[in-house]
């Protein structure tokens, strides 16, 4: 069968183990490329039910639809194989199923997504990776960290296996992906495993050098997901080391780097992406980081500034901020919070943070729900504090004989606690 500019919706024909012979092309416009409407290229589609078609060894189900020619034709991108290019735009539609479920915690409805998908692709080892790593992640919000880990060393396993069938462009997505979502889990075990999570980080460049030159959303899609986590990576090991200025450097680079991606790839191809508002917050977060060295320190300025200029950006960039992704909204509270916290503003300070931490309990985040408390009780701690300084006699001079250039600051501690001054 020939058509002129026209689709069939697979869903309407009622044949079974019939044949339709077309124009090759591919899943989702955002993977194709086109060229002269004279070039012929033609397989042989068989239509198995009236809900299921089948293109080589890849199924795809009714909802989308089989172009027919002639019209200009469209061709997978340079470098990847027309199954390949099938293969990406399953994983496409999974993404924009599974991620907004888990970003909003629903996760009744992403379990029986994942299962139905698990189900239905359990023959085809690139969807069974992806959706390996898709419950990992699932699991590591649930705070599940180990059988997380085994979920995600499973998919490198088959991924990485000799005789497996995943290769080329597919097998590096996956590559990045895998390693991507193993570093993520070093970082959030209780001996974070920052060695570990370099490692992952390492092994994945490889594959990303390669993902550079290939124009496939998939392919850009891991790639943002590497500049994020390297920047989370980066943040991380700062906390551990004295060389921040240079982690906050690349961290501020990579994050850039991965809001730049994310934004491009929704544009041009509807792909959910998410990590763009993650990315805004981390940078918010830097701007308070870099301008105090410990709690109860006033934030500058300038960094004050830089912080409310990625908050309110995010808060743009969310048209409906409570259908937003539950673990952003939770930074996003947690950053307020710590920034009224910085300016000395106490009560809106407890405030967010007591938002951010019911959000988290009640949507099951369990990787938030610690840190919200953690930050709540910094802010009971050290206001209890300053209540009891405020309550200690002040000495508006000293007799004479001392100066303040000579008191000493376990002089000044005995002052302020017994209103009296030491004896020498």
């Amino acid at each position: 069968m020939t058509g002129d500019n026209t689709t069939i919706n697979i869903q309407t024909l009622e044949q079974r183990m019939g044949n339709i012979t077309v124009v090759y092309a591919t899943i989702g416009p955002e993977e194709q490329n086109t060229v002269g409407a004279d070039t012929a290229v033609t397989n042989s589609i068989s239509v198995e039910d009236s809900d299921i078609v089948a293109i080589g060894n890849i199924t795809f189900t009714s909802d989308q639809r089989v172009q027919l020619f002639p019209s200009p034709l469209q061709l997978p991108p340079a470098g990847v194989e027309p199954r390949v290019s099938l293969v990406f735009g399953v994983m496409g539609g999974i993404v924009n199923q599974l991620y907004p479920l888990r970003d909003r915690g629903e996760w009744l409805e992403f379990e029986r997504a994942l299962l139905r998908h698990q189900t239905k692709y359990d023959r085809h080892p690139e969807i069974k990776c992806l959706l390996l790593l898709e419950e990992s992640v699932k699991l590591t919000y649930q705070k599940s960290l180990k059988a997380a880990k085994r979920k995600a060393k499973t998919c490198l396993h088959i991924v990485n296996n000799e005789a497996s069938a995943i290769s080329g462009a597919s097998k590096d997505v996956l590559t990045v992906l895998g390693n991507v979502v193993s570093a993520s889990i070093f970082q959030r075990l209780p001996k974070k495993k920052l060695g570990q999570a370099f490692k992952c980080l390492e092994d994945a460049k490889e594959s990303a050098e390669r993902l550079k030159d290939i124009n496939s959303t998939m392919a850009k899609f891991a790639l943002a997901l590497l500049d994020y986590e390297v920047a989370c990576f980066h943040i991380m090991f700062a906390n551990s080391t004295n060389d921040t200025k240079h982690c906050n450097k690349e961290a501020y680079t990579r994050l850039g780097r991965s809001i730049e991606r994310c934004r491009k790839l929704s544009d041009e191809s509807g792909l959910y992406t998410a990590r763009q508002s993650f990315a805004l917050l981390y940078l918010a977060r830097l701007s308070l980081s870099t301008s105090h060295s410990q709690q109860g320190e006033r934030v500058k300025k300038r960094s004050a500034r830089q912080a409310e200029k990625h908050l309110d950006e995010y808060h743009r960039s969310q048209r409906d901020l409570k259908n937003s992704p539950v673990a952003a909204r939770v930074k996003y509270l947690m950053t307020r919070s710590k920034l009224c916290f910085m300016k000395g503003n106490y009560a809106p300070a407890e405030k967010f943070a007591r938002q951010a931490h019911e959000i988290a309990v009640n949507y099951g985040f369990e990787p938030e729900t610690g840190p919200a408390q953690i930050h709540l009780d910094e802010i009971s701690r050290y206001c209890a504090s300053t209540a009891r300084q405020d309550k200690f006699p002040v000495v508006k001079s000293l007799p004479s004989g001392y100066s303040s250039s000579t008191t000493t600051d376990s002089d000044q501690k005995y002052t302020a606690l017994t209103g009296l001054q030491r004896e020498t």
